[in-house]
C-alpha cells in the first residue's frame, strides 16, 4: 500500500521566516512516518512563484557618474554616487532608472534636468525605438551579435565610471572601465585670435549704388562649439562693419548680431568617416541671394565687380574652419574642416557579457527534508527538490506543475515525526533568493511511502 500525504505550504502562512525566499511551517499535528515504511520520498507536486526577485539590489545598484549641468566644460557635477531603486528590470528599464536618477539629482540640487529624444530597445516587439521629451542621460542597447551591452552617453562631459570602487552596477551590465564622453567637437582659437574677412553690401556715405564694405574681423581666443562659434563670428563681423567711418549713414545698416545672423545663420558639424576625431562642416549664410542686393553679407572680400579678392592663404584658413565656401548657401555640402576636433559619440561596448537576468533558474529547496539531491555545482548539500527555468515577464506568476514529479529519497524520515518543514528558493547557482519584493509563494509538497 502506498501512502501519499500532500502538504500545502505558503510563505504567507509560514510560522517563521529568515527572508522572503525562505520560511518554515510547523505541522500540527506532526506527520508520522511509520517504522515499517519503505521507499520514502518527497517531491514537489506544484508551485506558484512570483517573478519578482530583483536584479537591482543594495549590492548591485550603485554607480558613479559625472553629469553635465550645462553645455560648457566648466559646469559638471564631478563624480557623484547614484543608487538605483531595488527592483527587477530589463536592460531598457535599467537605462530608464539610471536616467531618472540623474534627473532627480539635478532637480534636487537646483539644476536643469536632461530631457530629449531617447533611443531604447523594446523587448516586447524586439525592435529599437525612440521616445521624445524623456530623461535621456544615456542609452543602453543590446548587441545580440556580440552578446554585449552598448552604452551611449548623450551629453558632452558625461561620465559613467564602472571601474570606480563604489560602482556595483558594473557586473550587471558587463562594463569594467570608465566611459567618458568629452566635447563632441570643438574649435580651439589661440591667444591672438583668428582674423577673418567679410563683406557687407550697402550704399555707403556719399554713394548712390550698393557696393561692398570689406572688413577684417577677429574672433577672440577661446574654445568654441559650432553654435558658439557662429555667434562669435556674427558679433565680430557686425562690430567691424559698424566701426567703419560714417557707417551710421549706410543704407541699409548692418543688422544687430545674433546667434543666427547677419553673416552666418548656422554652422553644422558632421563626424568624419575618413579620419577618426575629425569633422566636416557645413554653414549657411543668413543674408545671401543671387544678384547681391543691398544687405547681403558674405565671407571674404570683394571688388566692385563682386570678384573675390581674398588671398589664397586666407581662403585656405577659412576653409579649415568652415569647409568649402562661396557666394551662396552651402547647406548639405559638408566638407573637411581640419581645425575642428574632438571625441566622436560612438557607443561604448561592454568588456564582458551582461548578467541582467541575474536569476535564470529557480530551485525549490527543503533543507533537512531532502539529502539526496545535487546543486548545479555538484554539491549534495543543496537539498533542492525541483528546478525550473524562469519564464514570463517581471511581475507575473510562474507556475510549476510537472507531469512526472521528481521523487527525492527521504529514507532518513522512517520512524520519525515530522514536526516542521522548511523551504527556500535558490537560483541557478544554488544561492538563496532573499527578496521577492513583498510577494509570497506557495508549494505543494508530497511525502510518500510504501508499507
Amino acid at each position: 500500500m502506498t501512502t501519499s500525504v500532500p502538504l500545502f505550504l505558503s510563505s504567507a502562512l509560514g510560522s517563521s521566516s529568515t527572508s522572503e525566499g525562505a520560511f518554515s511551517r510547523q505541522l500540527t499535528p506532526p506527520l508520522r512516518i511509520p517504522e515499517n515504511a519503505k521507499r520514502v520520498s518527497v517531491s514537489v507536486d506544484s508551485a506558484t512563484i512570483p517573478f519578482s526577485f530583483p536584479n537591482l539590489t543594495a549590492t548591485t545598484a550603485q554607480v558613479m557618474v559625472q553629469i553635465p549641468k550645462s553645455t560648457t566644460p566648466s559646469t559638471q557635477t564631478g563624480l557623484v554616487a547614484l543608487t538605483l531603486p531595488t527592483g527587477v528590470y530589463d536592460l531598457t528599464e535599467i537605462a530608464q532608472q539610471l536616467n531618472l536618477a540623474v534627473n532627480t539629482y539635478l532637480h534636487t540640487n537646483g539644476f536643469p534636468v536632461l530631457k530629449g529624444t531617447w533611443t531604447y530597445y523594446d523587448f516586447a516587439t524586439d525592435s529599437v525605438k525612440t521616445a521624445a521629451d524623456v530623461a535621456n542621460f544615456c542609452t543602453l542597447l543590446p548587441n545580440f551579435h556580440s552578446n554585449r551591452v552598448e552604452l551611449t552617453l548623450n551629453y558632452d562631459h558625461s561620465v559613467i565610471d564602472f571601474a570606480h570602487g563604489t560602482t556595483t552596477l558594473d557586473d550587471l551590465l558587463g562594463f569594467t572601465s570608465k566611459c567618458e564622453r568629452t566635447v563632441a567637437a570643438q574649435l580651439v582659437i589661440p591667444g591672438a585670435g583668428y582674423a577673418l574677412e567679410g563683406s557687407f553690401r550697402t550704399v555707403e556715405y556719399g554713394g548712390s549704388t550698393p557696393s561692398w564694405a570689406n572688413v577684417t574681423f577677429t574672433v577672440a581666443a577661446g574654445t568654441y562649439t559650432a553654435a558658439s562659434f557662429c555667434t562669435a563670428v556674427n558679433a565680430a563681423f557686425v562690430a567691424a562693419v559698424s566701426a567703419r567711418g560714417m557707417s551710421a549713414h549706410d543704407t541699409p545698416q548692418v543688422p544687430a548680431a545674433t546667434a543666427t545672423g547677419p553673416l552666418l545663420s548656422s554652422v553644422a558639424l558632421q563626424a568624419s568617416e575618413e579620419t577618426s576625431g575629425e569633422y566636416r562642416v557645413d554653414f549657411e549664410y543668413a543674408n545671401a541671394t543671387a544678384g547681391n542686393p543691398a544687405g547681403t553679407c558674405l565671407l571674404g572680400n570683394y571688388d566692385a565687380s563682386s570678384v573675390l579678392t581674398t588671398t589664397q592663404d586666407e581662403q585656405d584658413f577659412m576653409a579649415a574652419v568652415l569647409g568649402t565656401y562661396g557666394y551662396f548657401d552651402t547647406t548639405n555640402n559638408h566638407t573637411r574642416a581640419s581645425l575642428w576636433a574632438g571625441a566622436q559619440t560612438t557607443p561604448f561596448v561592454a568588456e564582458r557579457a551582461a548578467t541582467v537576468d541575474k536569476v535564470t533558474e529557480v530551485g525549490i529547496s527543503a533543507p533537512g527534508l531532502s539529502h539526496g539531491s545535487y546543486s548545479s555545482g555538484g554539491s549534495s548539500t543543496g537539498a533542492t527538490l525541483a528546478r525550473f527555468q524562469v519564464t514570463g515577464r517581471p511581475g507575473t506568476n510562474m507556475v510549476y506543475r510537472p507531469s512526472q514529479p521528481i521523487k527525492i529519497d527521504a529514507s532518513h524520515l522512517i520512524n520519525t515525526r515530522l514536526q516542521e518543514v522548511s523551504l527556500a528558493l535558490v537560483d541557478q547557482h544554488g544561492t538563496r533568493l532573499d527578496s521577492l519584493q513583498g510577494e509570497k509563494y506557495s508549494v505543494v509538497l508530497v511525502v510518500e511511502w510504501e508499507e
